[in-house]
């Protein structure tokens, strides 16, 4: 495959450090912020680390998420935008249910929360789908503003 600069993203509300083939060069991926690296320097972070596999950083490519083997169901979570969580969030109770019952991640649940806190009008059964999940009262989920 030939080389070629890919988008990676970071989602989460902390920054993600990498060390590049070199053995020299480092990265910070800045909270929600992304980078461009080269198809084979993810393909190096990937052999020797799981942060594509723990899907704590995305990588914007199918190509290379198929040669990664990491496409993922339509289902999982983690591999949505903030803007497909709300959607989750806002569409059919049974299925927000269905996508959220799974997820033991602190980050994942920190995540979804921290996008649950910018819709005013979550309704009550959704809000406490969220607190089963997460382990947080109502309090603590509802913001203060």
């Amino acid at each position: 495959m030939q080389t070629k600069k890919v988008k990676v993203t970071n989602p989460y509300a902390s920054a993600v450090g990498l060390r590049l083939m070199d053995g020299m060069r480092e990265v910070l991926v800045h909270p929600k912020g992304f980078i461009m690296l080269d198809s084979e320097e993810i393909f190096y972070i990937n052999n020797m680390s799981s942060i594509f596999s723990k899907r704590r950083l995305l990588v914007q490519d199918d190509e290379v998420n198929m040669e990664l083997g990491l496409i993922s169901e339509s289902t999982d979570v983690v591999g949505m935008t903030d803007e497909q969580i709300e959607t989750l969030l806002k569409g059919n109770i049974m299925t927000m249910k269905k996508h959220l019952s799974g997820i033991t991640d602190k980050q994942v649940i920190g995540r979804v929360i921290e996008v649950s806190k910018k819709i005013e009008d979550l309704a009550t059964g959704k809000l406490k789908i969220i607190q089963e999940i997460s382990g947080y009262d109502f309090d603590q989920l509802i913001s203060p503003e």
